[in-house]
């Protein structure tokens, strides 16, 4: 295994340019250079993770880690957890290195975790589109139920604008929690829900799979902020600024474009990634 292992890495360097990888493999914590394997772990997401078996995956985790690797010169394992909490605990265990998230940047996580920003947000909500309750503001969703992932940028969203129902004299938004992507989206199918709360680019991507079914809602006003959004690595060991030169490499190769067109999430595109800028 470890011979394989070391072919791959060697295959790896070659494919990348050895001068450059082996910069930043000389730089990863001894134990990943040692296996040769950084893992990565995330929760079922579509597009980010897309798996029906859990050990198989595709989407915008997996494009990553495919551009990631001849550029760190090691290979990149995927792995699933549930929900945020196990992906934050994993990765602070040392069972994982890395999640791609993406999770919110925020002072309080950065006492824990580095953060890599790559992307933004602004909160979208799903609505159905026949017989559903369609919304063209903010406003109108003050009383309705929302569906979301527990723990995610999109829950804070919604606390925030609850405060706002309050103070205007209407009812904050009733909000059922789940601890992943995929019964949000049904607690909407099944009626159980009014909207479904996500990050914009999936979104984007429960549209485009699901074509005609649902409308979006995304306030460009930016009533309800943006917020940028990242990668997270333990703050012990110093990977956090080795994975930062790696994804500043997939910018200036145009990786991070390609993988961004592709998935149709382009705009939330940053023009740079960055290392904890948390609020």
């Amino acid at each position: 295994m470890k011979t394989l292992q070391h072919l791959l890495v060697a295959v790896l360097l070659a494919a990348c340019g050895a001068t450059q990888a082996q910069t930043l493999r000389d730089k990863l914590p001894e134990s990943i250079r040692k296996d040769g394997v950084l893992r990565f772990v995330g929760d079922s997401h579509p597009p980010y993770r897309i798996t029906t078996d859990g050990k198989t995956f595709t989407g915008i985790d997996t494009d990553f880690a495919r551009a990631l690797e001849p550029v760190l010169g090691v290979k990149i394992e995927q792995h699933l957890a549930s929900g945020l909490p196990a992906m934050l605990a994993g990765v602070e265990a040392g069972r994982y290195h890395l999640s791609m998230g993406p999770i919110k940047d925020t002072k309080e996580r950065e006492t824990r975790f580095d953060f890599v920003v790559w992307t933004q947000t602004r909160p979208s909500f799903l609505y159905l589109t026949d017989g559903g309750k369609k919304v063209e503001s903010s406003q109108q969703m003050c009383g309705m139920s929302v569906a979301l992932v527990s723990g995610t940028v999109i829950e804070d969203a919604v606390k925030r604008l609850g405060e706002r129902c309050v103070a205007s004299g209407a009812k904050p938004p009733t909000v059922l929690t789940f601890t992943d992507h995929n019964p949000s989206v049904l607690a909407v199918q099944s009626r159980r829900a009014d909207l479904a709360g996500l990050t914009m680019t999936a979104a984007l991507f429960t549209i485009q799979a699901t074509p005609g079914r649902f409308g979006v809602f995304a306030d460009t006003t930016q009533a309800q902020g943006v917020d940028l959004l990242g990668l997270v690595v333990s703050k012990s060991g110093g990977l956090g600024p080795v994975i930062l030169e790696a994804m500043q490499v997939l910018w200036k190769n145009g990786e991070y474009d390609r993988i961004m067109q592709k998935w149709g999430i382009s705009a939330v595109r940053l023009d740079a990634p960055k290392l904890n800028v948390g609020q």
